[in-house]
């Protein structure tokens, strides 16, 4: 009895927040006006979860708003999205070239369904709500099928309760392509098609993301990456000599299925292999924080000297040296000198040394003087130094705390 309540708890309030979807899409249609996102339901969800847990006697962190480590999570899920779109975006553009049809990258904000007065924008206003409103659209979302639900649910056994938070997940996404055939914008073999492509890509994306949080242990990771794949394709675009974005599908497709594959792996690995699969896990980690690290350096290094360095490829050729770095690190460690400070610089002296191999093999000492390298080599040292003490202190108090609770 108590599991079938549960379960009509659970349909009652997905149910609200359908209705509430359903009313902005139908009636309201913000995502159509100057602000070109449909937030308000998300709010409206936002508002639901704080009630439902705080009726509960539980808190935010029981549903994985934890506040510890999440600037580590959010990295990596920052890094992980934007290298695999990296992949997904670097593919399209061969096709492209293949074809001679490709026409270039470009930075704009666009939305779906959006009139044509306000599809292309560039100014900092158009960028902050596309920011903010696909902020609001994964703490809803991720707060509750990868946060609520799942504590709701959570007499069951991992995939069960999964698998029933990604279905209800594939299913919200429905009400646009509904909308569209109402409107007299596809047809109703379109409005098929559409819908189930959404449910079952959507299913699949919230399977990965549920996998991320379990790992995790918090939702920061999940929601990261989930930023990452709604923002990214609303602000940079590929054109070519037809349109804009006409293969974006397989963009997304490329970008979420390797994603997909990679956590699917990781996964698997840390739940088989025991500590060789945590190992695993970590490293990969490591490499994707390193990889979003290096990029906001040299985001900011782009604002000095060429804006246009910072492209697909840059993005994956990064990632490659993450993982070069990454070798570098576990190779110190296993020599273990006894100087911190000559261990220290020659940690640093063997990554600018893969930095410069890198440098001339993929042509970045003619967009950036050396000098700058080894100085953004330093600071990136630093910084995923900081990251890994600050996890080690995490870990730390976490035991402790569990010790305490054990005296």
């Amino acid at each position: 009895m108590k599991d079938k309540r549960v379960i009509r708890q659970v349909l009652t309030i997905y149910l609200v927040c359908v209705v509430a979807r359903i009313f902005e899409y139908f009636v309201l249609r913000t995502d159509q006006t100057i602000l070109g996102e449909a937030f308000i339901h998300k709010l409206f969800g936002i508002i639901v979860i704080c009630l439902v847990v705080r009726r509960s006697g539980e808190t935010l962190s029981d549903i994985g708003f934890v506040k510890n480590d999440y600037i580590r999570s959010a990295v990596k899920g920052l890094a992980l999205g934007l290298s695999m779109f990296a992949i997904g975006y670097f593919v399209e553009i061969l096709i492209l070239m293949q074809n001679r049809t490709y026409a270039g990258i470009r930075f704009y904000v666009s939305a779906y369904a959006v009139d044509t007065n306000i599809a292309k924008q560039t100014s900092v206003l158009f960028i902050l709500i596309c920011i903010i409103g696909n902020f609001i659209n994964v703490l809803m979302e991720e707060g509750l099928f990868r946060g609520l639900f799942p504590r709701m649910l959570n007499s069951r056994r991992f995939w069960k309760v999964t698998g029933i938070c990604s279905l209800l997940f594939g299913f919200w996404h429905i009400v646009g392509p509904v909308r569209n055939y109402i409107d007299g914008q596809s047809s109703f073999q379109g409005m098929i098609a559409n819908a189930i492509m959404l449910i079952v890509s959507s299913t699949l994306v919230g399977l990965k993301l549920a996998m991320i949080t379990y790992m995790e242990g918090n939702l920061y990771m999940g929601m990261a990456d989930h930023f990452v794949n709604n923002t990214i394709v609303n602000l940079l675009h590929i054109e070519s000599s037809t349109g804009a974005d006409e293969m974006m599908f397989l963009r997304i497709t490329v970008a979420q299925t390797i994603s997909f594959l990679i956590v699917l792996f990781i996964f698997w690995k840390g739940k088989i292999m025991g500590r060789k699969g945590l190992l695993i896990k970590q490293f990969l980690n490591n490499a994707f924080v390193t990889t979003a690290i290096v990029l906001i350096v040299l985001s900011v290094v782009a604002l000095w000297y060429d804006g246009t360095m910072i492209c697909i490829s840059t993005i994956f050729e990064t990632l490659l040296l993450s993982v070069v770095c990454e070798v570098i690190k576990h190779m110190m460690y296993k020599i273990d000198i006894a100087n911190i400070y000559l261990g220290i610089l020659l940690h640093y002296l063997l990554v600018l040394a893969a930095v410069l191999i890198f440098g001339y093999v993929f042509n970045w000492v003619n967009q950036l003087p050396v000098y700058v390298l080894a100085g953004m080599c330093g600071v990136v040292l630093i910084l995923c130094c900081y990251l890994d003490i600050s996890r080690v202190k995490a870990d730390i108090d976490e035991i402790n705390g569990l010790c305490e609770n054990r005296v």
